[in-house]
């Protein structure tokens, strides 16, 4: 069985500085479903692997993220 990459946790290294979560794959699919299943307005705090593989564009459209970044 092959593992699939995410895309977020590929292009987004853990910064120590930031101290967050990082989810696995099955973990980030997960919340996911549970997003797109129970939403459409969600506030992802300190979650952002999750709120960019939403795949449901309206839930994200009425969804906020909320992250500390160093950019």
């Amino acid at each position: 069985m092959e593992t699939k990459k995410n895309v977020f946790l590929v292009k987004n290294k853990e910064n120590a500085d930031f101290n967050q979560y990082w989810f696995s794959n099955a973990t980030i699919e997960t919340l996911v479903n549970e997003v797109s299943a129970n939403g459409p307005r969600v506030a992802f705090l300190s979650t952002p692997s999750v709120y960019f593989n939403l795949k449901l564009e309206d839930v994200k459209k009425e969804s906020f993220v909320f992250e500390v970044s160093d950019e």
